[in-house]
């Protein structure tokens, strides 16, 4: 249940974002909305895949951003992630996804502050162990922002060890814009 409300959160926050309307009068009526969501908004998305002799490892992360200035965004995303490690005895499996609500305030151009909060469900089978797990975060990051990418660091406020994704709180991202 508590999935389906999740899921539900970020297409509710995805739909709305997505509805703004222009006020600019030159361009015809029917044509506003179009307009002003196409220049505000900005796609992003994040793609990995590594594979050896005896793993293998996809994520994807596609989102949106919504310019509501020049100097702050906001936006959500989704991620997946499988990952495969061969081990003696077996194989193990992860399934990884969830989503995430950002927001961004660019102090000058070049540099980007942002806040964002995930939220992963992690399923990981290994011979005949079954196991689930959630994992909120909470990151705080800084970066360097050219015209389509930002190059960073992030930081999860909420990090445990061993009950995060991740085996670090400290974190590189590139993010790259379309």
């Amino acid at each position: 249940m508590k999935k389906l409300a999740f899921i539900l959160f970020l297409f509710l926050t995805l739909s709305h974002l997505s509805q703004a309307q222009s006020l600019d009068s030159s361009i015809p009526k029917s044509d506003r909305k179009k307009e002003h969501v196409n220049k505000k908004t900005r796609f992003y998305g994040g793609f990995g895949l590594a594979f050896g002799n005896q793993i293998f490892l996809i994520q994807m992360q596609p989102g949106f951003i919504y310019q509501f200035s020049p100097k702050f965004h906001a936006g959500s995303g989704i991620y997946y992630s499988y990952y495969s490690y061969k081990r003696l005895q077996g194989t193990s499996k992860s399934h990884i996804y969830g989503g995430s609500v950002h927001g961004a305030f660019l102090p000058i151009r070049q540099i980007e502050t942002s806040l964002e909060f995930q939220y992963l469900f992690m399923d990981t089978s290994y011979l005949q162990q079954k196991s689930h797990k959630e994992v909120p975060a909470l990151y705080i990051g800084a970066g360097y922002r050219t015209r389509h990418a930002v190059f960073g660091l992030r930081y999860d406020l909420l990090y445990k060890e061993g009950n995060s994704i991740y085996h670090t709180p400290l974190q590189p991202f590139i993010r790259i814009y379309f």
